[in-house]
C-alpha cells in the first residue's frame, strides 16, 4: 500500500500525511490485564512509550524483525501522558507484567492506545490481531514504534522511508544482560530504547 494512498484515509491522522512534523520514537506495548473496578473482565490494552510528547492525535507503525515490512497500525488520541506509578496503579497485573514495564528505557511519556479500525489495518496488523484474538489468548505484544506510515526500501534492510525523509531502524538481543535494544537513527539524530523481553514460557 503506498503512502500517499494510504494518507486518503479520512479516519487516519493528518500528522501521517504532515512532512514538517519530526518522527516520534517509541515502544508499544499491548497486555493483558484488568482494572481496578470489581468484576472487570481481563482487556487487552494499548501504551505508547515515546521519547517525545504528543501534542495531536498521532498514528504510530511498529517496527518488528518478525514481519516483513510495519505494523498498521497503533493510534493516541488521548494526549495526556501518565506516569509509570498511575499506569501500574490503574490496573491489575501480574508480576511479569511489572517488572517487564520496570525495565523499559528511554522513554519520557506514556500514552494509552488503540488498535485502529480493520479496514484501516494493513496486512501484518490483521495477521497479529488475528494470531492473538483467542479467546484464552493471554500472550502480550511489545515492539519499536515510529509515528506515522514509514515504507520498508529493501527487504531485511532495516531502512524505511518517512515522509520523504529516511528512518534507519536497528534491533538487537543483548543476552548477557537480557535486553531487547532499539535503535533508531533519522535526520543526524539517535534515539535508544530497550526493554527486557517476558520469561519464556
Amino acid at each position: 500500500m503506498k503512502y500517499l494512498v494510504f494518507c486518503v484515509a479520512a479516519a487516519l491522522t493528518s500528522s501521517m500525511c504532515r512532512a514538517d512534523q519530526k518522527p516520534v520514537f517509541g515502544v508499544w506495548e499491548q497486555l493483558v490485564t484488568a482494572s481496578t473496578e470489581k468484576n472487570a473482565e481481563p482487556v487487552r490494552m494499548n501504551f505508547i512509550f515515546s521519547d517525545t510528547e504528543i501534542t495531536r492525535e498521532t498514528t504510530f507503525s511498529a517496527l518488528s524483525d518478525s514481519f516483513d515490512g510495519s505494523i498498521c497500525c497503533v493510534k493516541v488520541d488521548h494526549l495526556m501522558p501518565m506516569t509509570l506509578k498511575a499506569l501500574l496503579e490503574k490496573y491489575k497485573w501480574d508480576s511479569d507484567d511489572v517488572d517487564h514495564l520496570k525495565s523499559i528505557a528511554g522513554w519520557r511519556y506514556i500514552y494509552e492506545a488503540k488498535v485502529v479500525d480493520s479496514r484501516l489495518q494493513n496486512k501484518n496488523m490483521r495477521d497479529l490481531v488475528s494470531n492473538m484474538s483467542g479467546a484464552n489468548d493471554i500472550s502480550p505484544f511489545y515492539s519499536a514504534v515510529v509515528s506515522g506510515y514509514p515504507v520498508l526500501t529493501k527487504a531485511g534492510s532495516g531502512t524505511y522511508a518517512l515522509n520523504g525523509a529516511v528512518v534507519n531502524f536497528s534491533s538487537e538481543y543483548d543476552e548477557n544482560k537480557n535486553v531487547m535494544r532499539y535503535l533508531f537513527k533519522s535526520s543526524g539524530e539517535s534515539v535508544r530504547l530497550s526493554e527486557k523481553p517476558f520469561p519464556a514460557e
